[in-house]
């Protein structure tokens, strides 16, 4: 049986070259290491003769905490026997890991998901297309001008998206009302992050940001990507993710990732239209804990 010393650590220099040995799956994690992310995180390290050989993240800024792990499986397990047991988590999980996490966690439904990522040279970014003209109807006639927006129509202007602040919350938390609202959004990823949306008669009606942007570790996340329902089928949504992308390259970003259900067809092709490419397949699911131990820590 292999024996792991297990300590937390704040040793940013350490928790990079663990994770750049793997960074578009540890980009969330690098983004951690931001000064405005970072007192959030609790960070876990196994190693061994061989050296450090798995590390866990809980990033508490979230209900629940988000807990991601990687390396040795039966390292990770170590640290969180030993140094990390939240009672109730939101997993990222390896496919590697997803049998030795269940030794100490009761594991939900498990959502397949895929990890997608882009870079500039892959980026293709989405341009707007002029849309058809206003259908002219005739006073009394029974045709409907417009499927859309009570009969208006649509022009370029209506599709630009424009930059989401955080006098917006309201609005976007409104749009997110519709039924199925994005995960692991907290209105703080507003301020920090990028978000663009398109609007229209004053409304958002799509939307696209951020779950982290870090340039100093270059890497940012997309997420919170949705459209009102009645106006699907119209690309809004690559556009606004386009726009956030763009965006993130302008501020020097090297790899930019997102998280999208490996079930989601049209989604998937719609970002392999932007130039994303898949990079792993993981889990996502939420966690309750089995069981606890007594454990000491050492922090370096």
């Amino acid at each position: 049986m292999t024996l792991f010393t297990v300590e937390l650590t704040q040793d940013k220099a350490r928790i990079r070259a663990f994770l750049e040995r793997d960074r578009l799956w540890g980009a969330y994690a690098l983004g951690d290491l931001e000064p405005a992310l970072f007192p959030h995180c609790l960070w876990g390290v196994a190693s061994d003769a061989r050296g450090d050989v798995a590390l866990v993240l809980l990033f508490q800024a979230l209900t629940p905490p988000g807990l991601l792990t990687f390396g040795d499986p039966q390292g990770a397990i170590a640290i969180l026997s030993e140094a990390l047991q939240p009672a109730h988590v939101f997993f990222m999980i390896a496919t590697e890991h997803l049998a030795a996490l269940r030794e100490l966690y009761e594991i939900g439904a498990l959502d397949p998901m895929l990890r997608m990522v882009v870079d500039v040279t892959t980026f293709r970014p989405k341009t707007l297309t002029p849309q058809p003209p206003l259908l002219q109807v005739e006073r009394g006639s029974e045709d409907s001008p417009s499927p859309l927006s009570g009969g208006r129509g649509w022009g370029i202007r209506d599709s630009i998206p424009r930059p989401i602040t955080p006098a917006d919350l309201d609005a976007l938390n409104t749009l997110y009302a519709g039924g199925e609202t994005p995960g692991a959004f907290a209105p703080f990823q507003i301020e920090q992050g990028v978000f663009y949306g398109v609007e229209l008669d004053g409304r958002l009606v799509a939307a696209a940001g951020t779950h982290l942007v870090a340039p100093s570790q270059g890497v940012a996340a997309v997420g919170n990507v949705y459209t009102d329902r009645a106006h699907r089928g119209r690309g809004l949504a690559q556009l606004c993710t386009s726009a956030v992308v763009v965006h993130c390259f302008d501020l020097g970003i090297r790899d930019v990732v997102l998280n999208v259900d490996s079930r989601n067809a049209p989604a998937i092709a719609a970002y392999r239209r932007l130039g994303f490419r898949e990079h792993r397949a993981f889990y996502e699911a939420h966690g309750e804990r089995l069981r606890n131990t007594h454990y000491a820590l050492r922090t370096t």
